[in-house]
């Protein structure tokens, strides 16, 4: 009887800590920690993990010792490791995310790809069998690691990255930058630059170096929904010195 109760207590307090989140079939969450009103689609997967409120994670996805800073949607059939994304932020579907720190209001489209790993280019051979124990074929020939596979990804803030770009790794995208769909970003991206292409080339900015200089130092992103709202009108509008005088 005593045992009967405990666990029922542990049912209910467990359903207090998770209120109004919503699960499909199969979903399965591993020593993670869950926010609020958070929808999980069939076949989810989860593992140490934080996310926090108001998160939707589409059917077949797998997150894995990753963030979710609240406010997010992940699309289906996603796969995210060791990474990090701010709020309202959203990820397309069939995008695969590795080692990246993503920041607040960036929109990503489908099929996006980051922090999949590099091999060296000067050494014998490619194959990281021979500089790498932790390979994907389970044959250990060192115990060292030779080459750094994967180096840190950082994406700004307020970034819109189109269908089907891969990032490099070791790779910084400014603040308000525009990626165009099918890019290979090889080199780092200047804040409120528009690249594209293979490799991925400045093609313009966004705004002068006035109006650049003036939305770093503002950091609007970093601003709470109550200055978001009042500003709501100048956010629909385009925007010139004039319009950023308006601000409050």
């Amino acid at each position: 009887m005593v045992r009967i109760l405990k666990k029922n207590i542990l049912v209910i307090l467990t359903l207090i800590k998770h209120w109004n989140c919503v699960k499909g079939n199969y979903v399965i969450v591993k020593k993670s920690q869950l926010g609020n009103k958070n929808t999980f689609l069939d076949r989810v997967f989860l593992a140490r993990c934080i996310v926090k409120n108001n998160v939707v994670v589409e059917q077949d996805s797998h997150i894995l010792d990753s963030t979710l800073i609240g406010n997010n949607k992940i699309g289906n059939n996603c796969n995210i490791a060791n990474s990090s994304i701010d709020a309202f932020t959203y990820v397309g579907y069939n995008s695969a995310i590795n080692n990246t720190k993503i920041g607040k209001y960036c929109s990503i489209g489908p099929d996006f790809k980051s922090g999949l790993g590099k091999h060296p280019t000067n050494f014998l051979s490619t194959s990281p069998i021979f500089y790498s124990s932790a390979n994907s074929l389970n044959l250990r020939l060192t115990n060292e690691l030779a080459f750094n596979e994967y180096e840190p990804i950082t994406i700004g803030n307020d970034v819109w990255i189109g269908t089907g770009v891969f990032i490099s790794e070791g790779i910084t995208v400014g603040d308000g930058a525009i990626i165009g769909a099918g890019a290979v970003v090889t080199k780092d991206v200047e804040p409120y630059a528009v690249v594209g292409g293979i490799p991925a080339r400045v093609i313009k900015y966004r705004f002068n170096n006035i109006i650049i200089d003036r939305l770093l130092n503002l950091k609007w992103w970093e601003k709470d929904m109550k200055w978001i709202e009042k500003n709501i009108q100048l956010f629909n509008e385009h925007l010139t010195e004039d319009v950023l005088e308006k601000l409050c």
